[in-house]
């Protein structure tokens, strides 16, 4: 009985964690930001280590700005909305969302 509370509690938590990343997506949609670009990453990500520079496919880069484990198989989708007002823009690497500086933008 405990094992299936423990199962249900677990279960919980990463179906949460995937509709928070979602939120965090539509969040900014409905805020003004736009889809921008679209790229992906060659090598096998496994999250931002703060100060690493991760190359995207596209010739731009990101440095991370903080510590977070993701594990993102090769090639994945890397999406770059940014505000039409503002210029800021947000880095999502597979469905999580980072934060850093881009560099190499064009």
């Amino acid at each position: 009985m405990r094992f299936k509370s423990l199962l249900t509690v677990a279960m919980l938590v990463a179906f949460s964690g995937m509709a928070l990343a979602d939120d965090d997506y539509n969040e900014l949609k409905q805020q003004g930001y736009k889809d921008w670009k679209v790229t992906t990453i060659k090598k096998d990500f496994t999250g931002c280590k703060k100060g690493e520079v991760i190359k995207f496919d596209n010739g731009m880069s990101f440095k991370c700005s903080e510590n977070e484990d993701h594990e993102v198989k090769d090639g994945n989708k890397v999406t770059i909305l940014r505000h039409p007002s503002t210029g800021m823009c947000r880095v999502f690497i597979g469905d999580e969302d980072y934060e850093g500086q881009l560099m190499g933008i064009k």
